[in-house]
């Protein structure tokens, strides 16, 4: 067994069992998924999975499988558990999903339809981050921070610089290691709130440049 193939397997364990702590947490009620964006990262990233199958970067697309596998998983869970409200981003996700699906299969272009996908996907991003900074309770922490790692490893055995190769694993990194800051960062301000007996902690501001739920 080759070290890449070693690598793609513990890499895509980790997105698996990343999914662990958040399903868990949303059957009791903890985390919050809003269904309608898992549902659209879901789509994204099969895009993304299906550009870097087309042009065989293997790490990638097998990654990318596994995290469109997890979004939907948090999908049929959130259906029950979650924030099932549809919003104007959320169907920005899917029309992106539509578009990049339509680049890769008229125009052939897996480039422009991983483009397509990113884009689409910090759209959808950004409530979240939003929801994430002011309610960090609702997020789970642990499951960004295994896809980070994924993520990491994947780009390890990357094929070379190919843009399907690094991009949307890449992009996937930042964004979880981004959550992954604020939820910190957001407790530590629940904390010192509670621990300068401001009683109940004020609605907090969002850093400068988030959208408006």
């Amino acid at each position: 067994m080759s070290v890449t193939l070693i690598i793609v397997i513990i890499a895509n364990s980790l997105t698996v069992f990343a999914a662990v702590p958040y399903l868990r947490e949303t059957a009791q009620g903890k985390t919050k998924p809003r269904v309608a964006s898992w549902f659209g990262w879901g789509a994204l990233t099969a895009v993304g999975a299906a550009a870097a199958y087309q042009q065989h970067q293997w790490p990638a697309a097998v990654f990318l499988t596994f995290c469109a596998l997890q979004n939907f998983s948090i999908v049929v869970l959130g259906l029950k558990r979650g924030n099932r409200k549809l919003a104007g981003l959320d169907l920005t996700a899917i029309g992106g999903a539509l578009i990049g699906g339509m680049v890769l299969f008229f125009l052939k272009s897996p480039v422009l339809g991983t483009w397509v996908a990113i884009t689409a996907d910090f759209i959808v991003l950004l409530p979240t981050l939003k929801h994430t900074w002011q309610q960090p309770g609702e997020e789970t922490a642990s499951t960004y921070l295994l896809e980070a790692l994924a993520a990491i490893l994947t780009l390890t055995v990357a094929g070379g610089i190919a843009f399907t190769a690094i991009a949307y694993p890449l992009y996937l990194l930042i964004a979880d290691e981004v959550i992954v800051v604020l939820i910190h960062q957001a407790h530590r301000r629940q904390q010192l709130n509670h621990l300068l007996g401001s009683g109940s902690a004020p609605e907090p501001t969002p850093p400068p440049g988030f959208p408006q739920r």
